[in-house]
Formats: C-alpha cells, sequence, structure tokens
C-alpha cells in the first residue's frame, strides 16, 4: 500500500500536505557526516625584527544525521524511510507511525512500542515566512526613515531604520510560524 496522504490545507498562505504510514520495523541503520570548514591564516616570524606573527581564523563543522527505517506494513509492503536529522529510538519489531510533511520531510514519528515521540528539531523554523519577513521589514524601515536627513546621513537612517524593521517583523512572523505549525501538527492527528 502506498503512503497514504490524510491533509491537505493551507494556513496564513502556507499550502501544506500530510502524508502518514504505519508499520513495523524490519531493520534501521544511522550515520552521522560532518562537514567541516574554515580560514585559518597567519603565523610566520617576520626576519627583521624575530617576531611570531598569531595563527588566527574560525574553524566551523556541521553534523547531519540521517536514518533508514525499513518498514513493513501491515499489507505486506515494504517502504525505507530515509529520515534527515530526525533520529528515531526504535528496532526490529517496533511499531510506527510516521508523518511527512509534502514529498521529503519526515517531521514527527511516534514509537508505539516504547511510547515516544519524536519530531524534527527545525520544524518551526520551515514555517517562518521568510518573504514576509523581509517585506515588513524593509517596508517598515523605508516608510519610518527620517527624511530630513541629506546624503550619507539619510543613507545611515535608512539602513538603521530597516534593521530596526527587520527585528521588530521578527514579532509577527514568530506569530506566524507558530499558527503555521500549530494547524500542521493538528491535522497530522
Amino acid at each position: 500500500m502506498p503512503i497514504q496522504k490524510i491533509h491537505e490545507g493551507k494556513k496564513l498562505l502556507y499550502k501544506f500536505a500530510i502524508y502518514k504510514v504505519s508499520g513495523t520495523v524490519l531493520s534501521e541503520n544511522t550515520r552521522s557526516e560532518t562537514e567541516v570548514s574554515g580560514k585559518i591564516y597567519g603565523g610566520g616570524t617576520n626576519s627583521t625584527y624575530g617576531t611570531t606573527a598569531p595563527v588566527q581564523g574560525k574553524i566551523e563543522s556541521k553534523t547531519t544525521r540521517y536514518q533508514t527505517i525499513y518498514l513493513k506494513e501491515d499489507d505486506g509492503s515494504e517502504h525505507a524511510i530515509e529520515l534527515v536529522d530526525l533520529v528515531v529510538g526504535c528496532r526490529e519489531g517496533h511499531k510506527l507511525t510516521l508523518w511527512r510533511l509534502g514529498e521529503n520531510l519526515w517531521f514527527q514519528v511516534e514509537n508505539h512500542t516504547t511510547n515516544q515521540s519524536f519530531r524534527y528539531n527545525g520544524f518551526i523554523k520551515m514555517m517562518y515566512p521568510k518573504v514576509i519577513y523581509f517585506v515588513i521589514g524593509i517596508l517598515f524601515g523605508i516608510y519610518y526613515v527620517d527624511q530630513s536627513h541629506t546624503g550619507g546621513k539619510y543613507l545611515l537612517a535608512l539602513i538603521f531604520s530597516i534593521l530596526f524593521g527587520l527585528a521588530l517583523a521578527t514579532i509577527p512572523c514568530g506569530i506566524i510560524a507558530w499558527l503555521r505549525e500549530k494547524a500542521v501538527l493538528e491535522a497530522a492527528t
């Protein structure tokens, strides 16, 4: 049986579809990948004065966790489900229900055997209205800039008012993200 669509809806200009699958875990495997990037500079000795320059820079790493769960539904059909940054505590024989948003984001899992729920940590970030955030922030900044300045002072006032507008726009956009998340989670149950 294919993964079934359980809901299709729209909330605050966000259109979404939710899919669900339930079954028994045949096997699972987990892996992680770490990406390291950065820049190091400096160091060395100045031959004229005999001084040593300090080594400076910044190294960053980002770890992404993957879990593949092989699931068998009651009708015998099997699925290989790839979770990204959502690791589910399960083993062979456990009964799971998984919910997916759209075509590829598995966002919630219920392990019926252990009575545990798991949710994707970056879920509310996905609900955040990024375009609306910038539009509100920039429009606020342009509208409230002090028109009496000229030249460099006007440009500086414009930059600060846009930054203030972007900071202020986080409040309504955070509320929108929360309402969207709430609508999706309610539709999933």
